[in-house]
Parts: C-alpha cells; sequence; structure tokens
C-alpha cells in the first residue's frame, strides 16, 4: 500500500472515530459533544427531528460509511489503478457518497435546522478532503485503461 493511501487509511479512520463519538451523544450514552463555536448547536442538531426521524443514530452511518472508506483504501496492491480497478470504483464511490451525504447534511443544518455542529462540519470537511485522492486515483485508472484499451 502506497504512504498516500495509509494517510488516506489513517484520517479516514479518524473520521470514524469523530462519528462514533457523536454517535454515542445520540445514544444517550455520552453527554454533549465538544462545541467551541455554535452554543447548543450541536445538541440542536444531533436531537433534531430529522435525526429522530431515522430508526438508528445519523451519525452511526457516517461511521459505518468511514469505515467502509478505510476498507476500500486498503483492498488491493501499490499497482490497484492497473491491477484491481474495481477496488478504485469501489473507493471512489465510497468517497463521492460520503461528500454528497455531508453536503447534504451542512444544507440540511444551515438551511432546515438553523443550528451549526463543529464536529459534524469537521466531518463533512473530511468528507470533502478524502475525495480528493479518491478522484485522482479513479482518474489514474481510467487512463491506464482507456491507454490499456488503445
Amino acid at each position: 500500500m502506497t504512504t498516500e493511501r495509509v494517510v488516506v487509511g489513517v484520517l479516514a479512520f479518524a473520521g470514524a472515530l469523530l462519528a462514533a463519538r457523536l454517535t454515542a451523544y445520540q445514544l444517550g450514552w455520552t453527554g454533549p459533544p465538544w462545541e467551541p463555536f455554535f452554543g447548543d448547536g450541536s445538541q440542536r442538531v444531533l436531537r433534531s427531528a430529522f435525526s429522530r426521524s431515522l430508526p438508528f443514530p445519523d451519525a452511526m452511518l457516517g461511521m459505518i460509511a468511514y469505515l467502509a472508506e478505510v476498507v476500500a483504501v486498503a483492498w488491493g496492491g501499490p499497482r490497484r489503478t492497473e491491477t484491481e480497478p474495481v477496488a478504485v470504483y469501489v473507493y471512489a464511490a465510497v468517497a463521492a457518497g460520503m461528500a454528497a451525504g455531508s453536503a447534504a447534511l451542512v444544507v440540511l443544518q444551515v438551511a432546515v435546522i438553523h443550528a451549526l455542529c463543529t464536529l459534524c462540519l469537521a466531518s463533512a470537511l473530511l468528507s470533502f478532503v478524502l475525495v480528493v485522492p479518491a478522484a485522482t486515483e479513479l482518474a489514474a485508472t481510467s487512463r491506464w485503461r482507456t491507454r490499456r484499451i488503445s
């Protein structure tokens, strides 16, 4: 595995830990999460009607997605762009789904809940950052496959 993929895996695992902390609050296992900027924003977001409408904590979905990204990043050898394109496609799909989901949740916080959550925004930012190496790897796989077919 390349150094870049190790870094991405570590960041994705950190995202899973962050989402696990938010999940623990939503399940009532811990007190409110750290909130240095938005007053009771984290509590309002994590206890919103949207969050309560789901059959499970929405942060749990983020935790599972981050763990799926860890697995997708670890899948395959150092030349997987050439040898295991399915691994790259899965990785890119997970990363893109996380970024899209994060964008939707940020819009939901602003437009519907009218409150912001620092750790939720940090998780969203992490998802946006992690989509960049996935897109880069997907582009490399596409270029390699195009050259191979030509």
